[in-house]
């Protein structure tokens, strides 16, 4: 059991430092499981790839018979593969 007088912060039992942002994101895939990598999109970029995505779920939830049935199975905001559907996504 951790000695309260060796927490340093509220409810933080485990802390890693690194300012090497390499560390930081292997870091964050042990602890979360993912990492966010910044791409260099412009916010326009972005916009059009939501859109696209957006596209891509419709059409995928029309082949699987309508947003409704997607839900059914807790699937109603999850597009798979999307370059499949759509080469930008290569």
């Amino acid at each position: 059991m951790t000695n309260p007088s060796d927490v340093r912060s509220y409810g933080v039992l485990e802390q890693e430092g690194s300012g090497d942002p390499l560390a930081i994101h292997i870091e964050s895939i042990r602890l979360a499981g993912y990492t966010v990598v910044p791409g260099g999109f412009t916010s326009d970029r972005l916009a059009e790839l939501g859109s696209r995505l957006d596209a891509v779920l419709a059409r995928q939830a029309a082949e699987f018979g309508g947003p409704e049935r997607l839900a059914l199975i807790c699937d109603a905001l999850t597009a798979r593969c999307p370059p499949a559907y759509d080469e930008t996504f290569l």
